[in-house]
């Protein structure tokens, strides 16, 4: 049970970042990167290069998110 736990601990801010991004597609929270694609309309033979879905809103949501919770997960463990 205790391994089970410590990768639950480890997973916290990986499982924080995909709520949190969830709840910034849901409630359409900063549009202005929303309409930024990450591959800068890159196409490779004719498609997009990382996909109509991949934007810049995703990138800081989930990087920032996970550097936070990462960080207080740090902390309490300390």
């Amino acid at each position: 049970m205790t391994v089970l736990l410590q990768l639950l601990w480890l997973a916290l801010p990986i499982i924080a970042a995909g709520l949190v991004h969830l709840a910034v597609m849901t409630l359409d929270l900063l549009p202005g990167l929303r309409r930024l694609p990450l591959d800068g309309g890159l196409t490779l033979r004719g498609r997009r290069l990382f996909g109509d879905n991949k934007t810049w809103r995703g990138a800081v949501v989930t990087i920032g998110t996970t550097t936070v919770a990462a960080w207080g997960v740090a902390k309490l463990s300390a």
